[in-house]
């Protein structure tokens, strides 16, 4: 993925540096307490951050309780990324709240709203969440599916060899084109990944 695409705000500083239970980092003190979401019976009052927060911490009690409500499963929840929840659990590769939100609803086609303004496959196979991406596709994401403003697939931003083997299987369009006319293969020869470069012309990639 092009470097204008590296995202720098809070949300993902929290995805850096404060993983808790993953890294051995503690999460910010607020986020342990109890009150931070609110009681069982009660509504959220803005379930917007309780679902950001409960799905960055991988509180997958917290969000089964907040999808009990009555609320915008395709609603943008992370505002300066334009990301929706299921986005948000994508890039994670967080598996219990992807299927929790598919199972609600959640559209697996919705895009983010940020400069690159991906589906939840395409930030799941740039991340090489090999699992996301399957139940991604089960849920009928559109495997070719493409970004508004650099016209981009989820194969070629795919991360991984797994991942691009993956996309390939199930039918992605290997020489599908960016705005920039260059197919995956011409992408993964220009960023110098002859591995990658190799499987797609398997395929029957070309330039």
């Amino acid at each position: 993925m092009k470097k204008y695409w590296i995202i720098t705000t809070s949300f993902l500083f929290l995805l850096a540096n404060c993983t808790g239970n993953k890294n051995g980092a503690d999460p910010p003190a607020t986020l342990n307490k109890p009150e931070a979401f609110p009681k069982r019976e009660e509504a959220p009052s803005n379930y917007k951050e309780e679902l950001k927060i409960a799905i960055y911490l991988e509180d997958t009690e917290n969000i089964k309780r907040i999808l009990e409500k009555d609320i915008d499963l395709n609603a943008v929840i992370f505002d300066e990324n334009g990301w929706t929840a299921l986005i948000i659990a994508s890039y994670q590769g967080y598996i219990e709240a992807i299927e929790l939100l598919l199972k609600k609803g959640a559209d697996p086609n919705a895009k983010s709203k940020n400069s690159f303004d991906g589906t939840a496959l395409m930030w799941a196979s740039y991340k090489g969440h090999i699992e996301a991406m399957k139940l991604l596709l089960k849920h009928s994401a559109d495997i070719n599916a493409k970004s508004d403003k650099y016209k981009e697939t989820a194969l070629m931003i795919a991360s991984t060899k797994q991942a691009v083997r993956l996309l390939l299987e199930k039918g992605a369009d290997v020489n599908a084109r960016n705005s920039s006319n260059r197919t995956a293969l011409g992408i993964a020869l220009k960023e110098n990944r002859p591995e990658i470069a190799k499987l797609l012309k398997s395929y029957g990639a070309v330039e």
